[in-house]
């Protein structure tokens, strides 16, 4: 991007976004908005606090905000635009069904997935609730529930898979032949690889109201920042969901 942009001279600031504007795609220009936002902000923080932060953190930090806030337009036109099964449903005799789900709590930057796996009759038979380390954004929270949820299929063996969540964006990503350059896409690689190496595994979009299992465990671990697995037993904060499930699935 930075070989396209004008060097001037320029009078002021707005003449020179008044030229940039037309050289860059309408995401090019948002992500120039951003750095250049969190370029000020470093400046703010040398000026005021004698902090300066290490431009690799300031570009590093500029990706995620942008992250998330693409992951905040595509939800607005998701539920616009889809209409989507409200239920749980089963899977096919012979087939295991994983929802995935990723929460992130903006007040304490904390993010966590939920992944539970259930079989054609609608029992439960294995799951995890995990904080994320690292920095993170709702859309690379997503990114990893799906990570998760396709390493717990790798790693019990299971041929034939359904992995169901709510992030079309995540699930548009897995299912191309190849990823984007977005930060999400750096959380996906390894998902994307599997995913395209096992015929078995698929990947599929619900609503919210069908992804509740996962959505509870992982808004139960973002607030309780507690990690945890089951196998079996159901945990307390999802007890009444898959009983709702299994009694209104097809």
């Amino acid at each position: 991007m930075a070989d396209r942009l004008p060097q001037g001279p320029f009078r002021n600031c707005m003449e020179w976004f008044e030229v940039v504007n037309p050289l860059l795609d309408p995401e090019q220009f948002i992500f120039l908005m951003v750095l250049l936002w969190n370029v000020w902000n470093r400046r703010n923080r040398w000026l005021h606090s004698n902090q300066l932060v290490p431009a690799r953190l300031v570009s590093e930090y500029a990706q995620i905000v942008h992250g998330g806030f693409q992951q905040n337009n595509e939800d607005v036109v998701t539920q616009v635009a889809c209409v989507r099964e409200k239920n749980w449903s089963k899977p096919e005799q012979g087939q295991i069904k994983i929802n995935v789900d990723g929460a992130w709590k903006a007040t304490t930057r904390t993010a966590a997935i939920g992944v539970i796996a259930r079989d054609h009759h609608g029992m439960m038979i294995d799951g995890c609730a995990r904080i994320l380390t690292g920095a993170h954004t709702a859309e690379t929270a997503e990114a990893c529930a799906f990570e998760a949820g396709l390493l717990m299929a790798l790693d019990n063996g299971w041929e034939r898979v359904a992995i169901e969540g709510d992030a079309l964006n995540i699930i548009n990503r897995l299912r191309v032949t190849e990823l984007d350059s977005s930060v999400a896409a750096t959380f996906l690689v390894e998902s994307h690889d599997a995913l395209h190496a096992h015929p078995g595994f698929t990947v599929q979009h619900v609503a919210r109201e069908a992804n509740q299992a996962a959505h509870g465990l992982a808004q139960h671990c973002v607030n309780s920042l507690v990690d945890f697995s089951f196998v079996f037993d159901v945990p307390e904060c999802i007890s009444q969901v898959l009983i709702h499930d299994a009694i209104f699935s097809d």
